[in-house]
């Protein structure tokens, strides 16, 4: 839905079909620096080098609003997206992103162990396993050891860009499911639920 506001045209989206943890991973990759919005309307703002400020907001009921500048640039992420899928992000991500983010792996591998945080299967390596923050950066999180821990992908894919408390239910959902598969079984909470932590309806 479009509508149009003094002259700006905005796009209206659907919370549940705005992909805010994507976009933001791609704007970081674009070099932006991504910071938490600023009152109750502000999803979250950014700077892509070289360029303003630019904001995602909310409306009162729940609708995401992309101004006419943020809803191009969702539209080339939409479309990256489409050509070359969510995991050529990271092929994308610069040198210095990268570095950082390794970093906070490190930490939060000396704090918890080389495990993940959610179903708390034991990985080989560090590469093994992704960067989960407990609050999501497109609700305001911060990029650091304090607000992460290390996930598998597939309970990283689950948790998605959910609220703290929201995670913590599917976290025990995902936990219970995984306490029912014999340990020397390989588990993928994908295979028990969808994003969001919806589970699966079984095959009869």
């Amino acid at each position: 839905m479009v509508s149009s506001t003094l002259g700006n045209t905005t796009e209206l989206i659907r919370p549940k079909s705005f992909q805010a943890k994507s976009f933001i991973e791609w704007l970081e990759a674009q070099g932006a620096i991504v910071q938490t919005g600023k009152g109750q309307w502000e999803v979250f703002r950014y700077i892509l080098p070289g360029q303003t400020v630019r904001v995602v907001f909310k409306k009162a009921d729940g609708r995401v609003s992309l101004p006419t500048a943020v809803h191009q640039d969702y539209v080339k992420f939409q479309t990256f997206l489409g050509q070359a899928g969510e995991d050529a992000i990271e092929k994308t991500r610069s040198p210095l992103w990268a570095k950082s983010r390794r970093r906070i792996k490190r930490q939060c591998a000396q704090r918890d162990g080389l495990q993940c945080i959610i179903c708390g299967a034991v990985a080989k390596s560090l590469d093994d396993l992704t960067l989960e923050h407990f609050v999501p950066q497109a609700l305001g999180g911060k990029h650091n050891a304090a607000n992460g821990g290390l996930a598998c992908e597939g309970c990283n894919e689950i948790l998605d860009a959910l609220p703290v408390a929201q995670k913590i239910l599917v976290r025990d959902k995902i936990r219970a499911a995984r306490m029912a598969v014999p340990p020397y079984m390989p588990f993928d909470a994908r295979d028990y639920f969808c994003k969001g932590g919806k589970p699966k309806r079984e095959k009869p």
